[in-house]
């Protein structure tokens, strides 16, 4: 062994390679740093990296017949190679299988482990009681494991992950956020293409999942994953285009811009994608990209931040997110956008029984402006939409909504928005397919599950409502906790109904009740035998002595003890929220008692719910009748 080593230390061609080995190496460091210092494509890296390699090769031939010639023999031993050494077939062999390995390593499939957590939520009662979508962080083990059912991906789907930080400072994740929203609005506006929600695409940031299980789970044909690169008033953005079964990069590019050009950088990689997917669905013509939201970059970057806060439900950020908003509108009074925003983040900040009345008018007027600026802006009419909701004026809720639908009847919160207005007119046969809708864009998107049990639920398809309840828990949403309560108790399982109803109760009244009372609670609306009349006397105990933060569902729960009239009363008189739990309850098979309770039809009558009827048509449980002796409308419910 000593003897070869000092063989190769004497032979030319060693030499040559460690010399070319340790001029590369040198190459390559300085391309790296001085590559991000002077605004460099990073295919320039790439590039160089790349002719290095090939040009190692090339360098050992020319030195290998630069020996035979020094040795008088170039000439024989090109022609007839006997003048080849043993030693030179060993140093070209190694050289050759370093160069096969690099090549393997550079073109197989892409499998980089990437995966996203959800944005953490504020209280599950917040989330189920606003009409932004807010899911709690989804565990990671369910997406591996494929807890959502998925068919064979078409052709024509594709998902975006969370385009990565590569800032120096690491603090520009709402700008690559705000990128990555951007590409996934513009991909939207392609016929035929179905974009996974946000929700779910962001389910997998900062994880460590194969792309090619990401695929599996969002039941998608193509990834799209990039990164963004800020300094300064510079931007870099990578894409590449990754087909989702084999990991096979198909497609990646670099693009360079100032942040005053960054609507451009963003529209030539909309246009690229969309190119290349329309290529491999072997489509032709040119299609919509996303608008340009405002000219003013300030602003631009103000709303991002805005809305990376947004993902992150706090009271803390809420307040700061309406504050940027405001600043982002003050600088670009025609920002439709974030004029809609805002009326959608004022909404987050409700139910609020103190200033109420004022909270919702500034959310009206918020979405008013984005309207009157871009009359066909969605979700500024679900704004709208769900603003009618909080008014119980729910001919305007169907108004707005027919109107959001038409303009984008693909936009996440246009669906579960309105899914969520259906619910409260007795509706849900109207939501299940909105909702369905809503779980296929956006399958683990845990909220989209738990209002698809809900809308079962309703509609008294036990089975379904309990395979998407769960669902949505094994995806991390405690509130799914109520729905599987509901669930056991129509089973008769009465210990799963107690331990589901137990951690509802808790996490909403342990602040409020000793821990007998909410044992008391739980027996009742558990459906236990002689526990709701305790149950009952709680609740009104409750209410005659003082304001409770979570009195929002009361209402529900009456319902739920068969306690209608009391039900009835507390929800006419407590006009302070958006009443969600009480409609749930109410088009339940639990609801049957209140439903069919003679005060049922005066208090359909003062909230508007017959007029809607009459002109939208009555709900599955219930049938309109002739008009009464006193001309009021009659109307039967089971």
């Amino acid at each position: 062994m000593g003897n070869l080593w000092q063989k190769l230390q004497k032979h030319p061609l060693f030499r040559v390679t460690l010399a070319y080995l340790m001029i590369g190496w040198i190459v390559m460091q300085i391309a790296e740093v001085m590559g991000p210092a002077l605004q460099l494509p990073e295919w320039v890296l790439s590039a160089a990296a790349f002719i290095l390699i090939s040009g190692l090769p090339i360098v050992l031939l020319i030195a290998w017949a630069l020996k035979q010639k020094g040795q008088q023999k170039a000439v024989q031993s090109l022609e007839g190679g006997r003048q080849i050494t043993t030693l030179d077939i060993g140093l070209f062999a190694a050289v050759g299988v370093v160069l096969v390995m690099v090549a393997l390593d550079w073109f197989r499939p892409d499998t980089k482990e990437q995966t996203t957590a959800l944005p953490q939520i504020v209280s599950v009662e917040e989330a189920e009681d606003t009409s932004l979508s807010v899911p709690e962080s989804v565990n990671p083990s369910v997406i591996g494991a494929g807890a959502v059912s998925v068919s064979a991906a078409e052709k024509n789907s594709i998902a975006v992950l969370p385009f990565a930080d590569l800032s120096r400072e690491g603090d520009q994740a709402f700008f690559a956020d705000g990128i990555t929203d951007e590409i996934i609005n513009g991909l939207n506006n392609i016929d035929g293409m179905r974009v996974t929600g946000r929700i779910s695409s962001f389910a997998f940031k900062d994880k460590n999942i194969d792309l090619r299980e990401i695929g599996q789970t969002l039941n998608v044909a193509y990834l799209l994953e990039g990164s963004v690169r800020r300094q300064d008033n510079r931007v870099r953005i990578t894409a590449q285009l990754i087909e989702a079964d084999t990991g096979f990069h198909l497609w990646s590019d670099t693009y360079d811009g100032s942040l005053e050009d960054v609507f451009a950088v963003q529209e030539d990689i909309s246009r690229k994608i969309t190119g290349e997917m329309q290529l491999l669905l072997g489509q032709k013509g040119d299609a919509a990209i996303s608008e340009v939201k405002t000219n003013n970059s300030e602003a631009w970057e103000i709303f991002l931040q805005a809305r990376y806060l947004v993902t992150e439900p706090s009271p803390d950020n809420t307040a700061q997110a309406i504050k940027l908003l405001n600043e982002a509108v003050t600088l670009d009074p025609e920002f439709a956008h974030a004029h809609a925003l805002l009326a959608n983040v004022r909404l987050l900040t409700l139910p609020h029984p103190g200033d109420h009345k004022e909270k919702l008018s500034e959310a009206e007027l918020s979405a008013l402006r984005a309207v009157a600026i871009r009359p066909g802006l969605a979700q500024a009419h679900a704004a709208l939409g769900w603003i009618a909701v909080h008014r119980r004026d729910y001919l305007g809720m169907q108004e707005h909504f027919d109107r959001a639908m038409q303009l984008d009847a693909d936009d996440l919160q246009v669906l579960q928005g309105y899914a969520n207005g259906l619910f409260a007119v007795g509706r849900a046969d109207e939501a299940l397919p909105l909702l369905e809708k809503l779980v296929a864009a956006d399958p683990v998107q845990p909220l989209s599950h738990f209002f698809l049990a809900t809308a079962y639920l309703m509609l008294g398809d036990v089975s379904a409502a309990e395979k998407s309840a769960q669902t949505a828990y094994d995806l991390g949403f405690g509130g799914a906790n109520l729905p599987l309560s509901d669930v056991a108790r129509l089973k008769g399982d009465v210990e799963a109904a107690r331990r589901y109803t137990s951690s509802h109760i808790r996490s909403r009244l342990a602040n409020d009740f000793t821990t007998d009372e909410i044992e008391t609670l739980v027996n009742g609306l558990a459906g236990i035998e002689n526990q709701r009349d305790p149950a009952v006397r709680l609740i009104e105990q409750a209410l005659s002595g003082g304001d409770y933060a979570n009195r929002i569902h009361f209402p529900a729960y009456l319902v739920q003890l068969e306690e209608p009239e009391l039900a009835l009363t507390l929800f006419a008189q407590n006009h302070f929220a958006v009443d969600l739990p009480f409609w749930v309850a109410l088009w339940s098979p639990f609801g049957q008692a209140t439903r069919q309770h003679p005060d049922f039809t005066a208090f359909a009558e003062n909230i508007g719910l017959v007029e809607y009827w009459e002109v939208h048509g009555w709900p599955v449980e219930c049938r309109g009748k002739s008009a009464s002796q006193d001309g009021q409308n009659a109307f039967d419910c089971s």
